[in-house]
């Protein structure tokens, strides 16, 4: 082990307990950050940085509830199999992706079954980069990524037209770039 893994190591050690307690605490808060931003008492900034404590199945529906609630968009149901959320008649499907360790996009769950357009998050501590897609749009881009089935579906599956897919984007990459150019849309001017 050399000195600096030690020494992290040790840091670690040492802030467990303050990193636990910290997560306790965004635990117990976790259901007034919604009214804590949307009052505008919580900065937007602060509602991501604090809920990106949150596990990813935790903080994910978090973040979906936040942007539905924010844009006054209609929930829809999962028995209605055709995304998240209405608005202006149109359906979406809503993805959010926080911050991870390989500075990349993971969009999981993929339900190309779905008629319903896209919107994607890529949240971070700094920025939100939101991504609208249509359904054609998915369904041309999970080709060019080459998605893959989502949780380790049995792949001898893979000709049920229910499947779920996964794809990555890394972030900095010539993916990337073109998703900027080509989806990329201001969160404030959305519908």
């Amino acid at each position: 082990m050399s000195i600096l893994e030690k020494e992290i190591i040790c840091r670690i050690l040492a802030n467990i307990k303050i990193a636990q307690g910290v997560i306790d605490d965004v635990v117990s808060i976790k259901n007034r950050l919604i009214p804590l931003a949307l009052s505008g008492e919580l900065r937007e900034k602060d509602f991501y940085k604090i809920s990106s404590m949150l596990t990813p199945q935790s903080r994910s529906p978090l973040w979906e509830k936040y942007f539905i609630l924010k844009n006054n968009c209609e929930r829809i149901g999962a028995q209605e199999s055709n995304g998240d959320f209405k608005k202006n008649g149109i359906f979406y499907e809503y993805k959010a992706s926080g911050f991870n360790l390989d500075n990349a996009l993971h969009i999981v769950q993929i339900r190309l079954f779905h008629e319903c357009d896209y919107l994607i998050q890529s949240i971070t501590d700094s920025i939100v980069y939101t991504f609208k897609l249509t359904h054609n749009q998915m369904k041309n881009e999970t080709k060019l990524l080459k998605a893959s089935v989502a949780h380790g579906t049995n792949i001898t599956n893979k000709n049920n037209a229910n499947l779920e897919l996964r794809m990555t984007i890394y972030k900095e990459s010539k993916e990337w770039n073109r998703w900027i150019k080509e989806y990329s849309v201001n969160s404030d001017v959305l519908f």
